[in-house]
């Protein structure tokens, strides 16, 4: 859970979005197909911390446009990620999702497939609405579509991994890159780019946008063993039986003993081990080593991401990125 974020100008950023987000629901078109409207409803309210469609605003801010012009982007940001959540969880049969039922389980797949795709397309209508010059929309319209890409990539590398029960560190991170980082550093560039931001500029935002994702992603893992469903928002146990190689597996698969490697090994190929030896995984992903590491790979991400904003002049906005940063810094485990 991240700390609460008092700057003024980021309450103010999510203020505005929650409002924009609000009428983006109530203004639905039904037309007859009333279950996959509230459906959509469902999956996108109450709304998280917004953190997405905020990078997204105050990045747009930074680099010198008022975010209020297209704050049916950053609504459109934040719908396409719960797109992507309601078929993250339709694939790992997840049945929970911050802390109530998944979309797929309330609603059943089709229902929810359907609906994961027209919030997606939101995006895309979002962007070509959003009265920017033509080459920025063109740009901001190629940035999601490579995105989209690589969150169907991702997933595809996850599924490969998990069949052949790669527990690697190379492909952890290709993983989390694309199913992960990819977005939140779109967040961050896609302001860049509707803002007429000069080359550099967007460069860093994006290199800010990825490091920041890599290091949430690389929490959310940690979250998972030593979270409890309050705080992790889903099942704690629910990457264990997905046999999902997430970054305690990879740590304890690198720095485990001999025995500990078979059990990883054998459980993540064929889940075949008894009651007693689950709990002993379950303990070892969540023992203090594993997640002493865990806790310092995703802190030098968001050293990275700290970094890649020293060539912006102070402001408000500025102050509103760093104490994004500074809040998963401090994130309650």
């Amino acid at each position: 859970m991240m700390k609460t974020i008092a700057n003024t100008a980021y309450l103010e950023l999510a203020a505005n979005v929650t409002d924009a987000l609000d009428s983006f629901l109530q203004a639905l078109p039904s037309e007859g197909g009333d279950l996959l409207v509230e459906t959509m409803r469902y999956a996108c309210f109450p709304a998280g911390k917004l953190v997405r469609p905020t990078l997204f605003a105050a990045s747009v801010a930074l680099c010198g446009r008022d975010p209020r012009e297209v704050l049916n982007v950053a609504v459109g940001l934040e719908v396409g990620h719960t797109a992507s959540l309601i078929h993250d969880d339709i694939i790992d049969r997840d049945e929970i999702r911050r802390g109530r039922a998944s979309v797929w389980h309330r609603y059943g797949t089709d229902t929810a497939i359907l609906a994961g795709d027209a919030l997606f397309f939101a995006l895309f209508r979002a962007v070509t609405d959003s009265h920017s010059d033509p080459y920025a929309t063109v740009e901001a319209v190629k940035a999601i579509a490579e995105v989209g890409h690589e969150l169907c990539l991702g997933q595809a590398c996850e599924s490969e991994a998990t069949r052949t029960a790669d527990l690697t560190w190379k492909t952890y991170r290709r993983v989390i890159y694309l199913k992960s980082a990819s977005y939140i550093r779109l967040c961050t560039e896609l302001g860049a780019v509707l803002a007429g931001a000069t080359p550099v500029q967007r460069a860093q935002l994006r290199t800010f946008g990825e490091n920041l994702g890599m290091a949430f992603q690389m929490q959310d893992d940690v979250l998972a063993y030593v979270g409890t469903l309050d705080t992790a928002g889903k099942d704690p146990l629910s990457d264990v039986r997905s046999c999902r190689a997430s970054l305690p597996v990879v740590i304890a698969n690198e720095q485990g003993t001999d025995g500990e490697r078979e059990l990883l090994q054998r459980y993540f190929s064929s889940g075949a081990v008894t009651s007693t030896e689950q709990a002993d995984l379950v303990a070892l992903l969540g023992s203090e080593p594993v997640i002493k590491q865990g806790k310092a790979l995703a802190a030098e991400h968001l050293d990275r991401a700290i970094q890649s904003l020293s060539i912006f002049e102070d402001s408000d906005y500025l102050h509103v990125l760093r104490d994004i940063t500074s809040a998963l810094e401090d994130r309650q485990w």
